[in-house]
């Protein structure tokens, strides 16, 4: 890799991380290019060169804290544990990059944000995630696994729900049954979410 390339790319990590602790701080409208520029310590016509706009920028951000794709190489019953893993470890991140809920709370209400975290969530979530599982009504639980993520992302870790602080990894076991239940609904993935512990 050259030295150019290899400035290239730390130059747009530094505005995507600038621009997802804005997005998380301020939502889309409470930020500007400018900002986030100022934030990576760079000029700001590098974030309309490596990202278009901020509308770009938003669908950047978004798109790689919701991708399903690094899940989809495992088998059904792996998806369901791994998915409840990374759901349950983002709540207890001690220093989180990017909080993709709370940015979508903060953003809501401005119609250019909301075709960007529509088409985001579409596109790199959902649809892959459908094709993966197969079936009539993939695109459906596909929509429905996407609800669990996100109303707990939303209710533990915006509002602070109480009854979803479980300990002993119980809100895990119980996150992956509810996702084995969309994943195969037929009932083959056995004993999913249920304790090691006789």
């Amino acid at each position: 890799m050259t030295k150019g390339k290899r400035n290239a790319e730390a130059t747009q990590a530094a505005i995507l991380v600038a621009a997802q602790n804005a997005f998380t701080e301020h939502g889309f409208d409470g930020v500007g290019v400018r900002e986030i520029a100022a934030a990576a310590n760079v000029n700001v016509a590098l974030v309309n060169r490596y990202f278009g706009s901020k509308q770009g920028l938003f669908n950047e951000a978004i798109a790689r804290a919701i991708s399903a794709q690094n899940l989809l190489s495992a088998n059904r019953l792996e998806f369901c544990k791994q998915l409840a893993a990374q759901l349950v470890a983002s709540g207890t991140a001690a220093d989180p990059t990017f909080d993709p809920a709370r940015a979508m709370i903060r953003s809501a209400g401005n119609l250019q944000a909301e075709e960007v975290m529509r088409s985001a969530l579409e596109d790199h979530f959902v649809s892959p995630l459908a094709d993966w599982l197969e079936g009539d009504d993939a695109s459906v639980r596909s929509a429905l696994i996407l609800t669990l993520v996100a109303g707990v992302a939303v209710l533990r870790d915006v509002l602070r729900l109480p009854s979803l602080r479980m300990e002993d990894g119980e809100l895990e076991k119980r996150l992956e049954t509810l996702f084995a239940s969309l994943v195969d609904p037929a009932g083959g993935l056995g004993d999913v979410g249920k304790s090691d512990v006789a």
